[in-house]
Parts: structure tokens; sequence; C-alpha cells
């Protein structure tokens, strides 16, 4: 049996869950740059935190309350009073992104303590004692993130496994924490199935999915043992586990086999065994309450009534919001700004200037929109969707958000998609463009078990998808733009190194022309030779492209986070295929969702970088700083405004004084 191992070198940064941070100053190249004045919104996407939730007893020595994870508070309502009580957590969640409900999970154990995962990085452990109301923190620093799939062994401990396949364990008595390590090396990131343990202490698992594995963990000797290949979803029978055996990732066949799991094997069976004796306090209170949330808002409404009463009892409550930051702006075909943040999002009307956070339209992260007709076609996170908005007709959202009278309403999830032979596995639509054969066209990356990205297309008349995979196989696509009046897609990529299985990704990042009427890739090229990274692509003028890249950094994920990392700047000949102009700076102009340039009225090319606003001179091929801006963030410019996100407010500055004159322009650009 082999031992537990660490998390290599570079899959640290995979998780999704951040710290809060002070954005970075102005880089030191633009000191005594004159500051660009704005108007800034209130604070607009205010969202809900409640986060997970479960049955427990009550804090009042007797009966059962309903328990909600909150950023910052617990709150429980006495299911015999309705009573609400609001309990302080004395920590802070440690994230300000998608995680912001203050856990990740939590877990009721058979002493009556609720043990949880609180969200963000470094992982940690917490528990709630509802007989003294006390709340703590048990261990932190663990490596990974999310920790969520949960296990009792009834001798004091209780198991937690969390993202890279991580597993820790948690002395109930002593209160402490132990981080165990890895289950398999080869786990990316962890499979849902519940971990179980047997009557002897040994702890069943299905880390992945980068490789399923059934594993059993051997607490005496601390050693992890595969019993199988693939992928398998535990049960874990009150004590007595078995195991449904499946295929290998990637396959389409039934969980077809059983397996029981006793003295540290997967013995075959052919029908399920007789339940264990382990008795769960969590599974007694759930068979006594039903539980229906009516609306998650500031304003949380539910309902609840014991499974034999005939009437429900109905609770309002209040839960803490928090501030999503603006990542992403785009004009829809209204004329309004539509502005996307981690699962929220906010539309400004630049006619009477009033900004307004939509909670209709919450549900997912949007990275990028293009407009067709009076729709307007988003696309972002997760499972690669893109959706669609008729600007036209009222906002009505639907539970079945793929239903015709869902406004907006959800087209198409390319997770599973199949082109050239394979599953996409796309997680992420980055950039969406229109070609002249009317289709929409989207760059995509693949994540989870699968590597590289690829070109997708949408038709809007017959709803019909296809794409190209196989050039893509280890390069995810960043950016897209359409050339020449959209019969040609130029798009840029990023190599997709693997941790786990290194030595077959390309060593550089590509940029490439695909024709719209043969739907093939006529022309590509390296423009910035050992570059793992192209982030950005844009027509400068007809003829040249202008992309941006960030030679130093080898993921995407490092080019995401790096404020002051340097950038390359390039013009691109198109019928050369060659790098006319290369720029260096030291700050970053790169931004990995949403454009990163913007063309402005005066014929220029806009970026912000190191909190500075820079204008990109297309036929001198030059770029030269406007104004400090304080913060970078994706931008778009409509009538002489400047729109900036990356705050959780919107910033309007006016550019006037900024354009070049009808003189000036006369002359050239100097």
């Amino acid at each position: 049996m082999a031992r537990l191992t660490k998390i290599p070198d570079g899959l640290d940064r995979v998780g999704v869950a951040r710290l809060d941070e002070e954005p970075p100053g102005v880089h030191p190249s633009f000191m005594g740059l004159p500051k660009l004045e704005m108007k800034t919104t209130a604070p607009l996407p205010q969202v809900p935190t409640a986060g997970p939730s479960l049955l427990a007893p009550g804090t009042d020595g007797q009966g059962t309350s309903y328990y909600v994870f909150c950023a910052g508070v617990l709150i429980e309502i006495d299911l015999q009073t309705n009573v609400i009580r609001r309990h302080e957590v004395p920590f802070d969640s440690g994230s300000n992104v998608i995680y912001s409900s203050g856990a990740t999970s939590a877990y009721l154990a058979e002493n009556g303590r609720i043990y949880f995962a609180p969200a963000g990085k470094p992982a940690r452990v917490a528990v709630f004692n509802p007989g003294t109301c006390g709340m703590k923190l048990l261990g932190s620093g663990l490596d990974g993130w999310s920790y969520s799939s949960w296990c009792e062994d009834r001798q004091g401990r209780l198991y937690v496994m969390g993202y890279p396949g991580l597993l820790a364990r948690i002395d109930m008595e002593n209160e402490t924490v132990e981080g165990l390590g890895r289950l398999t090396t080869r786990a990316l990131y962890c499979w849902r199935s519940p971990l179980a343990a047997d009557e002897d202490g040994r702890i069943y698992a299905v880390p992945g999915p980068r490789g399923f594995a059934l594993v059993v963990y051997d607490p005496v000797t601390n050693t992890v043992e595969i019993l199988h290949e693939g992928q398998a979803r535990i049960i874990p029978n009150n004590g007595r586990p078995y195991v449904r055996i499946g295929p290998k990732a990637n396959e389409s066949k039934n969980y077809d086999r059983l397996a029981v799991l006793q003295d540290g094997k997967a013995v075959p069976i052919d029908e399920a065994p007789e339940v264990g004796p382990w008795t769960y306090l969590s599974t007694s209170l759930d068979k006594q309450f039903e539980i229906e949330w009516i609306e998650r808002a500031p304003i949380c409404r539910l309902r609840h009534r014991l499974r034999e009463a005939e009437t429900w009892q109905e609770i309002e409550f209040e839960v803490p919001t928090s501030e999503r930051i603006l990542d992403n702006l785009s004009t829809g075909p209204d004329g309004r700004i539509y502005m996307w943040g981690s699962y929220c999002m906010s539309i400004h009307d630049p006619v009477d200037g009033q900004s307004t956070y939509c909670p209709d339209l919450f549900g997912f992260s949007m990275y990028d929109a293009t407009n067709h007709g009076e729709d307007m076609y988003w696309g972002g996170y997760p499972s690669g969707r893109l959706s669609v908005l008729d600007t036209s007709q009222p906002v009505k959202m639907s539970k079945d958000k793929k239903s015709p009278e869902s406004n907006p309403r959800d087209l198409q999830t390319y997770h599973e998609f199949e082109a050239d032979g394979e599953m996409l596995g796309v997680h992420r639509l980055w950039s969406l463009c229109n070609g002249a054969d009317d289709r929409i066209y989207m760059a995509a990356s693949a994540s989870r078990w699968y590597r590289g990205g690829a070109l997708i297309w949408f038709d809007p008349r017959t709803g019909e998808s296809g794409a190209l995979r196989s050039p893509f196989r280890f390069l995810g696509v960043t950016a897209l733009t359409a050339i020449q009046g959209g019969q040609v897609i130029a798009g840029v990529t990023w190599t997709s190194p693997d941790p786990l299985f290194s030595g077959d990704e390309p060593d550089e990042a590509i940029l490439f022309l695909f024709d719209v009427a043969t739907q093939t890739i006529t022309k590509q090229c390296v423009p910035l030779p050992g570059c793992k990274v192209l982030t950005s692509i844009h027509e400068a003028t007809p003829g040249k492209l202008v992309g941006l890249g960030m030679p130093a950094v080898p993921t995407l994920h490092e080019a995401d986070d790096s404020y002051y990392g340097d950038t390359t700047l390039f013009f691109l000949e198109l019928e050369t295929m060659k790098v006319t102009t290369r720029i260096d700076t030291p700050y970053s102009l790169c931004r990995r969702a949403g454009r990163a340039f913007c063309d402005a009225p005066d014929g220029s090319i806009w970026v912000s970088g190191g909190g500075a606003l820079l204008r990109v001179d297309p036929h001198a091929e030059t770029i030269k700083p406007l104004a400090v801006i304080e913060e970078d963030g994706n931008f778009l410019i409509q009538n002489e405004k400047l729109y900036l996100a990356g705050q959780a407010s919107l910033r309007i500055a006016e550019i006037g004084p900024l354009l070049r004159t009808n003189k000036e322009r006369r002359k050239g650009f100097q």
C-alpha cells in the first residue's frame, strides 16, 4: 500500500476562492500622470450569502433547529417555535469570490455538534456546539481547499475530503485537525461521492476526476490502496458500505456492478448487503422534517413541516449580503450596459444615468457577450454555458432556464458536447464574436478531467452547434476577434499544462486564422517565441492585428493574478503572419475574462494596465499612457464616456479631453 502524497508544484493555483486582498497601487511608471476623474455609483451586486444548511439539535436544549451558514453569521431557525437565532461567526470567511457564503460544507456528528469548513484559503475546519452556542476554529492552514465530503468512523474521529483529493482527520475529543495528504497522485478535483467508514475504521473514497479511482485509507498504517481504476459511487449503508462500480472517465456506461467494502477490499456481490448497525443523527432528523426553500434573497423564505403533518409553516428571515466585483461589461442592442460579476448581474442605463442590480438575472458568471439583432448572447461559466437575452422583451426567468418562455434562456452547455470524436469538456467560454455566416463564435477552455480547449460556433437560425477540438487538444482558446467583415475569425491560445501528466503540452501559444466559409484554420503562427500565454487579440487596422501575451508566466491562472507581471504588446501583419512591432511593458495589460482592447472614437485603441489608461496608436504601432485610473478593470467606451469595472461599483468618466481632435487625426497619429 502506498503512502499519501503531497500536492505537486503548480497544482495549488487551481483553486477558485481567493483571500481578500487590497488591490495593488499604481505602477511606478505612471507616477505624476494626471488622475482621471470618475463618478462612482453605489455598490451594485448585493448578493445574499445563504450557503450550506442542515438540521441539528436546537440551542435551547430540546427539539430541532434548521441551521443556515452565511457570511459572518450562522442563522438558526427553531422548527418548534419559528424563533430565529443569529450566532456571530468569530472569524472571517476568507473569500470574496464565489464562496462568500461563509462555509463550503457542514456536517452533523453523532455528538450533536456541527463541524464545518469555512470558505476560502487556507483551508480550515471549525465547530459549533448547539448546547453551549460556542463556535471556534479547530485547525487552519490545511493544504488544498473546499473540503466537502465527510464521514465519521465511530472511534471519535471525523474525516473530510477536499480538493485535490486531500484527506483531513478531526479528533473530536481533543478538537484537533490533521492534514493526512493526497489520496492519489492523479486527483485534481475530488469526486462528490460520499466518504464512508467501515466497522474497523477504514475510510473509502473516490478522489478524481483526472483518473477516477476507488481507494481505501488505512488509519493504522497511514497508507492508501487503489481498489478500482475508474468511477464508483459509495453507499455508506450505516457502517457496512458498498459501492456501485462504474466506467472509466469519459465513458458513458452504466454503474452496473456491485461490491461490498470490507477488510480494505472491494468484494463483488450480486445484491446490496444488509444495512449496518450504525445510526445517524442527521438521517433521523431528516426523516422527521421536510424543508423547502421558497426564496433565497436578502429576505429569505422557507417553509417546513413534520413529515406527517398536513400543513406547512412558513418562516421569513434576513441573511447578510456580500458585494461582488463587477468583472465584465458589454453594451446590449438596447443601448444599456450589462455588467457581470461572480454569479450576479447589474444594468446601467446611460440615458438616465441609473444603475440597478438585477437579482432576476442571477445565476451564472458571464465573461463576454455579442449582439445579434435584438438578442444578446452571453458566454461564461460553468459548463461552457451559452445564453441569450431578448432585450426587446421583459425579463422572465422560469425554473427551466432552457424553456422558450424564459428570458434570458440557456441555449447550450458545451461540457459534454462532442467534436472531432471526443467530448469537449468545456467549462468556460472566454470570448464571443459574430461571423459573416451569421454564426456566433466562441473561444473556450476545458478543465476538470479534460485539457486544452475548443473553437465553438452556434447558429441562431437552426440552434445547431459545431466545434474544432483536435487543433486545441492541448491549447485553451482565450480570445477571438472577427476580421475582414467576419469572413475570418482570428484567435489566440494558451498552453494547457498539466502538473499531473506533464510532457505532452506544446511549448508555445499560437495565433490562428479561421475561415468561416470552409470552417478550417487557414493560417497559424507563434507570434511570441517561448510565450505560453496569449490573452487578447483585436483588429488594429485592415490587414493588421494587435495582441497581448505574457511570456514570463506559465499558465492562464498566473496571468490573471499578475497585476505587475510583464506584458508584451505585439502587432502582426496578416498577409505574412509576421510580427512587425513588439513592445514589452513592466506591468500587466492582460485581462483573463472579457476584452482587453477597446476602440476609441478618435480611431485609437485603449487598454488599461498597472492602474493607468493607455492609448495604442494602430498606425504608428506605439502605446502611451493617458491617465491614472488606480485599479485596472474591463471597460468600454460609449458616447465619449468610459465605463470601468473592477470594483463592486461602476465607475464612469468623461473622456472627451483625452480624445484626439479632428485636426490631430488629420495629421495622423504621431
